[in-house]
């Protein structure tokens, strides 16, 4: 019997899920990465952070579909077994062990010996002034959380508290602030502020604009700072209600350029 090729349907799903990870790459994404710090402003930072996304999500469509193949492959050991479906199971459960990230080019070729892959279509620059992507502080990012969160060292939410993140870089201009949370008294209001660069944003989230428990979250627009000129290696410290008492369950805060 010969090796066990990837079959044809297995291989060109592997590769519709390239393609479509590929085309939408270039997307503003809200991303969660656990770092010490923000460096908001260096390309290559923002380039490790999509090539996480791209992997991680890569690795969301890879597994099950290997995971299919391998249970396909086993049922067919209890039948017939061979020593090359032994190696493609090992082979199979290595490549799931490692992470389920395929060689897609190495499998179309065997696929299809003695035919070159198509690439992907270059990607076209975009027309007109660049806009920057927006940063997203998340729990993960902070420098320090009071109260300090239990059970997690980088929790996806954190209960505030006090949160504070330092931001490496962020060139002059006007931002906006948003905040993405769920109230832990939804009877009572919570004051929030946000201090960055000598300025200060604050609104007083009343209860009709509480969430209805810690599980629904929603977006609230915090207000706009002004950066005279570019601002490096400053603190940015959020607190919502008192250091001592929490009044928000924080998912993140985003720092978007204003609209021109």
């Amino acid at each position: 019997m010969s090796r066990h090729p990837l079959p044809r349907l297995f291989t060109l799903a592997l590769i519709s899920a390239a393609r479509l990870q590929a085309q939408t790459a270039s997307e503003p994404l809200a991303l969660i990465i656990q770092s010490p710090s923000v460096e908001a402003s260096n390309p290559e930072s923002r380039l490790r952070q999509l090539e996480g996304i791209y992997q991680q999500q890569l690795r969301s469509r890879h597994i099950p579909l290997l995971g299919n193949y391998l249970t396909e492959l086993q049922q067919s050991a209890r039948v017939s077994d061979t020593p090359d479906l032994q190696a493609e199971i090992k082979r199979v459960q290595a490549l799931i062990s490692a992470g389920g990230l395929v060689d897609l080019a190495a499998a179309a070729r065997e696929l299809n010996p003695g035919s070159e892959v198509a690439a992907l279509p270059p990607m076209m620059p975009p027309q007109g002034k660049p806009r920057r992507a927006p940063i997203t502080l998340t729990p993960s990012f902070a420098q320090s959380i009071i109260p300090q969160p239990v059970g997690s060292a980088s929790p996806v939410a954190a209960k505030v508290g006090q949160m504070s993140w330092r931001i490496d870089h962020l060139p002059a201009g006007s931002y906006d602030f948003v905040l993405h949370f769920a109230s832990l008294s939804p009877d009572a209001a919570v004051p929030v502020r946000i201090e960055f660069a000598g300025q200060i944003v604050e609104k007083n989230i009343p209860p009709i604009q509480a969430t209805k428990d810690v599980r629904t979250y929603r977006l609230l627009r915090m207000g706009q700072m002004k950066l005279g000129e570019d601002i490096r290696g400053a603190q940015l410290t959020l607190t919502a209600s008192t250091a001592e008492a929490p009044g928000l369950l924080v998912r993140n805060l985003v720092i978007a350029r204003t609209k021109e």
